[in-house]
């Protein structure tokens, strides 16, 4: 008998592709399709884009993998030329951003210029003069 139940291990499931089972579930997944934007909105988010400044904190919406995707950074840097814009260490093709928005610090005493409205920040650097 004991010999038996060693030769039925050889017949127990095994895994013979690590991650496989992983990759089967995120193909089965349902993804999300890219939204399109109208004219407005596009010159809205360009208008957006253009006023980020090096340094300031920012909401960035992307589309990444088939899926919407959000993350907090401050601005590095921003090319017009190859259309990326880099925040921390992530750098996010502009075809693929969504929305971008200013955040605040917790416990920043003074807001972040409202990168939505560049009219606003002109007004805003005036007055803190």
């Amino acid at each position: 008998m004991a010999k038996n139940a060693e030769r039925g291990k050889l017949f127990l499931p095994y895994k013979t592709l690590n991650g496989f089972e992983e990759l089967v579930r995120q193909q089965t997944r349902q993804l999300d399709p890219r939204r399109a934007r109208s004219d407005e909105e596009n010159e809205a988010l360009s208008r957006q884009v253009l006023s980020l400044q090096k340094g300031m904190r920012v909401r960035v919406s992307y589309y990444e993998g088939g899926y919407y995707r959000t993350c907090c950074g401050t601005v590095r840097q921003m090319e017009p030329v190859s259309r990326t814009l880099t925040l921390d260490t992530k750098t996010l093709p502009l075809d693929d951003v969504y929305a971008v928005e200013a955040v605040d610090l917790p416990g920043e005493e003074h807001s972040a210029p409202d990168v939505l409205q560049p009219e606003q920040r002109k007004t805003m650097h005036r007055t803190n003069r």
